[in-house]
């Protein structure tokens, strides 16, 4: 998996987050392993260079959720589920909601609702600038 400081970071997160994008703009989710799999396919990359079992995945996430929330726009991530778990987010979304000032008992809840709002904004809309 790519690191941070590697050459082609930012061009790898600008990839992932317009992937993210169609998906919202789809009305839908996607299993994290389901959308790394076919982005990789979709992109001609290896696992080397994206998995969704790597810690640098998980961060790629949380800058993207961090950078669209500073743009005042809905948290992409929510769109990736955890295929086995019912079709639900991650700790790790929860985590950075909380991280980004988000503040929510129920996390099930702050995500169904967060979901709803991001499908909203990004219906018939293309993907917005980095």
């Amino acid at each position: 998996m790519r690191r941070p400081r590697d050459p082609g970071w930012a061009e790898l997160k600008d990839q992932v987050r317009r992937a993210l994008w169609a998906i919202a703009r789809a009305g839908t989710t996607k299993g994290y392993e389901k959308f790394v799999v076919g982005f990789r396919e979709d992109n001609g990359l290896s696992s080397d260079e994206i998995s969704h079992r790597s810690r640098h995945f998980s961060r790629m996430l949380d800058e993207i959720d961090t950078e669209e929330h500073g743009r005042g726009r809905r948290l992409l991530t929510a769109v990736l589920v955890q295929a086995g778990k019912g079709g639900k987010s991650g700790p790790g979304f929860s985590a950075c909601a909380r991280h980004l000032g988000f503040q929510f008992d129920d996390e099930r809840t702050f995500w169904k609702e967060e979901l709803e709002a991001l499908h909203e904004q990004a219906r018939d809309k293309e993907c917005p600038p980095a």
